[in-house]
């Protein structure tokens, strides 16, 4: 019963300004991910992407984690069911079918395609926590994917209906399905965020190990400096900092009500893909401040809830 209580009083405590800080820099860094992967991809397979990014974060995060959390290693390799169940669904699944889908669709697409992500999220936490959105998250994540919805269509709904979803389409709804679980069972580890990341990391490390060696190279060195640069930048922000941030925050604000922000992404790679000298269109920018909208609705303090 005890336990039951602390879980309900954890859930529903209203989150930091600082959890809101990590969850937007978590998604900033992984908009990056979408824009840079594709440089990657060019030379090296989604498969051999994954492994090295993980390989290049896997001792930084185990440093990480025993200067700032301190674990009780022993404690943490107890939970090692629930390290592997969030290893193959976040760390590996979820990234190697982005990737997949990014090999045919573009950047702003595939990140638009996930504003579909905090409305799944929602309905399995309802399902399988419990957790209980307020009127308020739920109107947010809607008018955010309203955003989306106008970005993805170019403001005309009749295409999607007329054209469809594409190959590359179906990898990327796939890797948000994943990313679904990944965050509503992230409420269900008791190792410290930074810790839990770290074992994770491991587990995807060892996991890929045969079939990195059997693609060729663990870690290519013919790559031009466009895609070195690129790689980096993926271990370091998408893949160090990003799962990071994402652990910390849906810690402190919930799965369900974390989920809005990944809406984020869709603006920020946008951004990001502005400054790079990519197009973007009317039609993008307003399904963008729509996006910003449902965010903040969703997160905005209420004097009369103080937990919607």
């Amino acid at each position: 019963m005890a336990v039951s209580e602390s879980k309900r009083a954890i859930a529903s405590a209203r989150p930091t300004t600082r959890t809101y800080v990590y969850l937007v820099l978590a998604n900033l860094f992984w908009a990056g991910n979408y824009v840079f992967a594709p440089i990657v991809l060019q030379e090296l397979t989604p498969l051999q992407l994954v492994y090295i990014r993980w390989l290049g974060a896997l001792v930084p995060l185990l440093v990480i984690a025993h200067v700032i959390e301190k674990p009780n290693w022993k404690s943490a390799l107890r939970e090692w069911p629930q390290h592997l169940v969030q290893s193959l669904l976040g760390i590996i699944g979820y990234t190697l079918l982005m990737y997949q889908g990014l090999l045919s669709v573009n950047a702003l697409d595939a990140s638009v395609l996930g504003a579909i992500n905090p409305a799944l999220i929602m309905i399995v936490a309802a399902l399988l926590v419990k957790e209980r959105p307020g009127g308020r998250v739920i109107a947010g994540a809607v008018i955010s994917i309203v955003g989306a919805l106008i970005v993805v269509t170019r403001g005309n709904p009749g295409e999607l209906v007329v054209n469809g979803l594409s190959v590359g389409d179906l990898w990327i709804l796939a890797s948000v399905l994943t990313w679904t679980f990944y965050s509503v069972n992230a409420r269900r580890v008791k190792t410290p965020p930074i810790t839990s990341t770290a074992l994770q990391a491991v587990v995807a490390v060892l996991l890929l190990t045969p079939f990195a060696l059997a693609t060729g190279p663990l870690v290519p060195v013919a790559l031009s400096t466009e895609a070195l640069w690129s790689l980096v930048f993926i271990t370091i922000f998408p893949t160090i900092l990003g799962f990071l941030l994402w652990n910390l925050g849906v810690a402190g604000a919930g799965p369900s009500r974390s989920g809005i922000f990944l809406n984020l992404i869709m603006a920020f790679t946008a951004i990001i893909g502005l400054f790079l000298g990519h197009g973007v269109t009317t039609v993008q920018v307003l399904g963008g401040l729509v996006v910003f909208a449902g965010v903040y609705l969703s997160t905005m303090k209420s004097k009369s809830s103080p937990t919607s």
